[in-house]
């Protein structure tokens, strides 16, 4: 049995160096064995896996996927509350039960290019996240809740981009699941569900997933509409496994493990993250004058992490982010702030780590300009608000670093719009906001 608290994996940690700040569809089959798939944005080409052990041209085998990706996991379930569909009979937290089986089946190398796109130029059409090459294998899954909303066993297809996660987005009918899952109600009565299905992705270290679907609603059109009006669709989430308060975020999103700092992902843990940004100053930074000082970083850990996968997408595996408190000071004492903040870490395609970002935010008022850190600031009464952003990249290979303090002005179009063009094209475009920056330490060169 596998469970989200046992916490491995093989991987090597790498140098690192300064700062700054998945989708898709796995589940597409051939229909005839070394097919082409063809599918959306992407030609695909399947060359069947003679055996597991067989190492593909990505560099590893069916077999070593299996070694993470097949077993038994548990984890918590967080049942959602969205405000357009009502179901039941599971809510809150639960606790969920996945069974991944290799039963012998087909197992494949996709090799994966952009579709030429037909323009005389030669230009070629490359959809989100691009065209990568992947491992496709036929697994047996069962997935159990503990209020029996979900009972279901079905066969799908993992996909693996990287050694590191193996993935599977598997269709399913609500009117038809083996399980109690119901839904009581759409608002609006007459939305329709589309694409329910439960999607998850396995690692060495971890698992996650949720169980989605789209709201389909259509929007009449006026008299003579000869496309009889519009359809406007929304995201549902129903559940997300674990479903950590530590990965949730602004928008709903919880999907995610969560990760203690002291605990290893990839051959390292985030408390040597943090540890690692940090070591990374004091380094000589410019302010706006041109006169120079030295800036000094610290972050300590204030939580659990959250680690969120890519499995689809070979070039970043996953990310592990941490909540930190940043302090930050000059030699020269124009800055001296402390922040709530977060360090991100990012691996290469092999898992090794290749980014650290450290990264704080700060909304202000006017008369809270003393909580950005800086001093001797002068007259800000010409703006509206300010905000304090700090933004910091460590990979080795450069470094772009700022903290800087900016002024904002809205337009009035922002706060009082404009009224509609009498012609019937909508109301006017609005500028956009004025931000000046009233101070600023930076080294390294500045994003454009």
């Amino acid at each position: 049995m596998k469970t989200i608290s046992a916490i491995s994996s093989v991987l090597l940690l790498t140098a690192v160096a300064c700062l700054g700040g998945q989708t898709g569809d796995p589940s597409g089959r051939s229909d005839d064995e070394g097919g082409n798939t063809g599918g959306g944005q992407c030609d695909e080409v399947l060359h069947p896996i003679g055996s597991v052990d067989e190492t593909t041209p990505l560099g590893f085998s069916a077999a070593q996927v299996l070694e993470f990706a097949a077993g038994q996991f548990e984890s918590s379930i967080a049942w959602g509350t969205p405000s357009n569909v009502t179901f039941g009979p599971e809510s809150g937290m639960s606790d969920l039960t996945m069974t991944v089986t290799y039963d012998g089946g087909p197992a494949y190398f996709v090799e994966s290019t952009p579709k030429d796109d037909g323009l005389e130029s030669g230009g070629l059409s490359i959809g989100f996240g691009g065209c990568n090459n992947s491992l496709r294998i036929d697994v047996t899954v069962s997935v159990h809740t503990a209020g029996g909303a979900l009972a279901e066993t079905f066969v799908t297809t993992l996909e693996a981009g990287s050694l590191y996660s193996a993935a599977f987005a598997e269709p399913l009918d609500p009117a038809a699941l083996s399980g109690s899952f119901e839904i009581l109600g759409v608002d609006p009565p007459e939305g329709q569900i589309k694409q329910f299905g439960l999607n998850a992705t396995l690692t060495p270290f971890g698992f996650t997933g949720t169980l989605t679907s789209i709201l389909e609603v259509r929007i009449p059109g006026p008299p003579g509409d000869p496309n009889g009006g519009a359809v406007g669709a929304s995201w549902v989430t129903y559940a997300t496994f674990p479903g950590s308060a530590a990965c949730a975020s602004d928008n709903g999103d919880t999907s995610g493990f969560a990760m203690p700092p002291t605990n290893t992902i990839s051959g390292f843990s985030g408390a040597q993250m943090i540890e690692q940004w940090s070591a990374a100053t004091p380094v000589e930074v410019a302010w706006l004058d041109g006169t120079t000082t030295e800036l000094t970083l610290a972050a300590t850990p204030t939580g659990d992490g959250c680690v969120r996968l890519g499995a689809w997408y070979g070039t970043e595996p996953f990310r592990a982010s941490y909540p930190v408190q940043i302090t930050a000071t000059t030699a020269d004492g124009r800055l001296d702030g402390e922040y709530v903040g977060k360090i991100d870490v990012v691996p290469d395609a092999e898992g090794n780590v290749q980014t650290i970002f450290g990264s704080a935010s700060l909304p202000l008022e006017l008369e809270q300009a003393a909580q950005s850190g800086f001093s001797e600031l002068g007259d800000v009464s010409r703006y509206q608000r300010l905000f304090f952003a700090l933004d910091t990249r460590i990979d080795g290979s450069e470094s772009k670093c700022h903290a800087v303090l900016n002024g904002l002005i809205d337009p009035p179009c922002l706060t009082i719009p404009p009224p509609p063009d009498p012609g019937g094209m909508g109301a006017p475009g609005c500028t956009g906001t004025e931000v000046t920056p009233i101070e600023r330490a930076q080294w390294g060169e500045p994003d454009e």
